[in-house]
């Protein structure tokens, strides 16, 4: 049976060597098209590099805080009373989530389906109970422990550095990638500048 890639060979149509190499190569490194005749180069994107550059700007912010914590306080108390509202919405939607599931597991479980369609039922039931323990559980969005303006500002400077170490850790594997595919092409066109 062809595949998206062997179906020209499998048709008869006539295809080189160097088009089935790059169209094979193309789904390895996932690109839309290559050319024909030279290597792209890939650049690494600057998504990365501009959150890192946010988050160091963030950090400092953060960082600064701690030398007047106090200055804090009406931002905490705001971000506190929008977090309540938050959880207390969530709740509310957790609960309704939670009706619907409960209704169709009552349906469920009355339906008396023919005996060769039990595993289904069961499957069903199974889907319910499980999508109803994770979607369902009781849990809050948001931390209901009211923080120091200090203790907030700490929080705020972890988060930051967990952020930073993700996009840096993300941006260090995206540039290697780069690197690695810009080279893989390079060998391949140097390999396919003598065949048809």
């Amino acid at each position: 049976m062809p595949t998206g890639l062997t179906y020209k060979i499998y048709d008869g149509d006539n295809m080189s060597l160097k088009d089935f190499a790059l169209a094979c190569a193309k789904h390895l490194v996932n690109c839309d098209d290559l050319p024909h005749d030279n290597p792209p180069i890939f650049e690494v994107p600057d998504y990365y590099k501009s959150e890192i550059i946010i988050l160091l700007d963030e950090l400092k912010k953060w960082l600064e805080a701690l030398q007047h914590p106090q200055d804090f306080q009406k931002q905490l108390d705001d971000e506190y009373q929008k977090h309540m509202e938050e959880n207390k919405a969530y709740e509310k939607l957790r609960t309704e989530r939670k009706n619907r599931y409960l209704i169709m597991l009552n349906k469920t479980n009355s339906w008396n389906p023919p005996t060769d369609l039990l595993p289904l039922k069961e499957f069903m039931i199974k889907q319910l109970n499980e999508s109803m323990d994770f979607d369902c559980s009781p849990c809050e969005l948001y931390t209901t422990k009211k923080l120091t303006p200090l203790e907030w500002i700490q929080d705020k400077i972890e988060i930051a550095l967990d952020s930073l170490r993700f996009y840096t850790r993300n941006y260090k594997n995206k540039i290697e990638k780069t690197t690695e595919t810009n080279a893989y092409l390079k060998n391949l066109y140097e390999s396919l500048s003598d065949v048809d």
